[in-house]
């Protein structure tokens, strides 16, 4: 018996099912949905081919009590798969975690009134958007737009990832009305080739950023730096609760290190690897135990480069 066959016979008492690289098929999942119906409260059917998909959707509009849908690394049959996202939200309101990651998903045209008249998803706590870069136009059609209709009541949003994507701006961050963002994954972004004002989103989220991933953005000279002396120089009711951070691949320089090592006391992974503005052996990864080493040697350069600049006066 294979394990579709065994959540279809139980399927009306399931609350959770999950058939991640389960090479189930859309009719199996189809039918388990529609017998779940209000007590469905997680699926994932992450990692496989789910031709016809469209009707999954459909049932799952059905399913008023549903917390965790995880359709990511998922193909379909069409290019793009619609995910409607005011009817899902009108459906599904107690959706706290949503993960499309390196899917092909668009949102269809809604009008204004449509869009306003939703509830949005306000318990929402994670929304995954996240494209492999080598998956070629899986985030086309991925803008800001998309995610912001998504988010429009989603106050507690706890996690955004957004990585691999071309067609969004910080300015589209920036508008979100979550309050409290702890984890923030931008890696390899249109971010730094669209504009360079990363310090918005920064200051915005600045008293509850935890990790924070900027890694592969082309941001240009001093960007990070003017970014994140801001970040670190603006008042706050509580001390900074960073406690990882991904530069790699980024012009971050020895300044902006040595902002964050000495102003957040939390931090317990930064990673530098390929990082051109930095001397050679500190390009890499540190962890807890390795920080403070980094800090010594931050320590060395920054009274290297005094020594140097006073030498040449």
């Amino acid at each position: 018996m294979q394990c579709a066959d065994v959540f279809i016979i139980f399927g009306c008492k399931c609350a959770g099912v999950d058939f991640f690289y389960c090479q189930i098929q859309v009719p199996a999942v189809k039918t388990l949905v529609e017998k779940c119906g209000k007590n469905l409260k997680q699926l994932n059917v992450g990692g496989n081919n789910l031709t016809g998909f469209n009707n999954v959707l459909i049932a799952l509009k059905k399913c008023p009590n549903l917390q965790l849908l995880d359709v990511s690394n998922v193909r379909f049959s069409s290019d793009f798969m619609a995910f409607d996202i005011e009817k899902f939200q009108h459906a599904c309101p107690k959706m706290r975690v949503l993960r499309l990651a390196n899917s092909k998903f668009r949102a269809p045209e809604a009008s204004k009134r449509i869009q306003n008249e939703s509830p949005g998803f306000p318990e929402l706590e994670e929304l995954s958007l996240a494209v492999h870069t080598a998956k070629v136009g899986a985030g086309l059609a991925i803008h800001d737009n998309f995610y912001q209709r998504i988010l429009k009541s989603s106050l507690g949003l706890r996690l955004l990832d957004l990585r691999g994507l071309s067609q969004i701006t910080t300015l589209g961050l920036a508008s979100l009305p979550v309050t409290d963002l702890e984890s923030l994954y931008l890696s390899m972004t249109s971010l730094a080739s669209r504009n360079n004002n990363v310090d918005v989103v920064l200051h915005k989220w600045r008293h509850s950023l935890k990790v924070v991933d900027l890694s592969w953005n082309t941001f240009q000279d001093n960007v990070l730096d003017a970014a994140f002396e801001v970040y670190v120089g603006l008042p706050t009711t509580t001390k900074h609760k960073l406690r990882w951070i991904n530069f790699a691949g980024t012009a971050v320089t020895l300044t902006t290190v040595k902002l964050i090592l000495d102003n957040c006391s939390e931090l317990e992974y930064i990673n530098l690897s390929s990082c051109r503005g930095l001397p050679r052996g500190m390009k890499r990864e540190y962890n807890q135990r390795q920080l403070s080493q980094l800090k010594k040697e931050v320590r060395m350069e920054t009274q290297s480069d005094t020594g140097d600049s006073s030498a040449s006066d």
